[in-house]
């Protein structure tokens, strides 16, 4: 225990003499046995206790127990998170498509709670999501961070705040967790430039044996046409071009894949005809 003075109790027969060894505390225990001894000083540490128990009859029984004070915890929990996926550019730019956090919480003492909310939330108000705490470690998942805002978390700059809290009542300095969510798709199109259209422009059919694809995208996404080993980036409004792609007589299907900045990646496949 961690209190100061505590209050001994045990059970013996109905109606005998009961003594605390090395106090001057004694009291009789009830007609069902009970007694107690009341604001019992402790030490910090170990502490010996004998009790004695003598009945009507004068008979004798010793019994001898340790409670040990210990000291109360005055360290706060620290919080550790980050994204569990930072899947931008670089693994820390805080940029993703998936809001997932992991971290961790230290301290010496069991963690009775983790509570969350977003941005302007008060403190209060925050979400206890405890049950996702593993042996001080977390991970909140997208529908648990879902949850903590109390609806679908929408893309942009977003702002996760974390508090724990230990046995002793002792509790972390609100966590904050910056990042920004990016989970839209990126819009692509692929199509064959104005000059290597060599009939209807649009159709898709040309007699050039070499071309330029071309398209539009998010601006600044990397852009890749499959198969060629070719890798571009769009420019500021999100167009690009393929060079001197060459084409075989009849059918050509070619793949381009665009990843933007925080991962998200999309796929279109167009048929090029050469005749």
């Amino acid at each position: 225990t961690v209190f100061e003075t505590v209050t001994l109790v045990g059970v013996t027969e109905p109606n005998a003499q009961v003594v605390l060894q090395g106090t001057t505390l004694s009291a009789q225990s009830d007609e069902d046995g009970r007694y107690a001894f009341s604001d019992v000083a402790l030490a910090l540490g170990e502490n010996a206790f004998t009790v004695t128990a003598t009945d009507a009859a004068g008979n004798v029984e010793t019994v001898s127990t340790t409670i040990v004070r210990t000291p109360i915890d005055s360290d706060n929990p620290v919080i550790s998170a980050a994204l569990a996926n930072d899947t931008g550019l670089s693994n820390s730019d805080g940029l993703t498509l998936d809001p997932s956090v992991q971290g961790t919480i230290s301290d010496s003492n069991e963690i009775t709670s983790l509570r969350a909310g977003f941005g302007e939330v008060a403190i209060d108000e925050f979400v206890d999501v405890t049950a996702v705490l593993n042996d001080g470690s977390f991970v909140l998942d997208r529908a648990t961070l879902e949850t903590v805002n109390g609806g679908p978390l929408a893309d942009g700059a977003q702002v996760l705040k974390l508090v724990a809290t230990d046995e002793f009542g002792n509790e972390s300095e609100v966590f904050e967790l910056a990042f920004a969510l990016d989970s839209q798709l990126p819009a692509l199109t692929v199509d064959l430039a104005a000059d290597s259209d060599s009939g209807t422009v649009g159709d898709l059919e040309t007699v050039f044996e070499t071309v330029t694809l071309v398209g539009v995208t998010e601006p600044n996404t990397q852009v890749e046409l499959q198969g060629a080993g070719v890798m571009i980036q769009s420019d500021a409004e999100g167009n690009y071009a393929f060079n001197d792609v060459s084409l075989a007589l009849g059918e050509n299907a070619f793949t381009v894949v665009a990843t933007d900045a925080a991962g998200n990646v999309e796929t279109v496949t167009k048929t090029v005809v050469r005749t």
